[in-house]
């Protein structure tokens, strides 16, 4: 992620890269989402169905306030995409 970042700022306590576009920062996402924690997320985001507990305890975190809100959400989430991925034609 570090060689496609612009920059650091310190936020709240923490270091956040700074990217010159969204799509660059989504890039570097992906990146760290498929090795990040040693291929953690690969591994629980590899095949369907995704373990999103699994997902959103390391990411998220375990233990912290609304964690099954974001699971939730991220099923939400997941089952919108293969709506509209079915309207456009596409087999997730």
């Amino acid at each position: 992620m570090g060689e496609l970042a612009d920059g650091r700022a310190w936020i709240a306590g923490k270091d956040w890269y700074s990217f010159p576009s969204p799509e660059i920062g989504m890039m570097a996402f992906g990146r760290y989402l498929k090795v990040g924690v040693d291929g953690f997320y690969r591994r629980a985001l590899g095949d369907t169905p995704y373990d999103w507990e699994a997902f959103a305890s390391v990411y998220y975190g375990r233990g912290v306030p609304g964690l099954d809100r974001y699971i939730r959400n991220l099923r939400a989430l997941e089952s919108r995409f293969r709506e509209k991925a079915a309207e456009a034609g596409f087999v997730w």
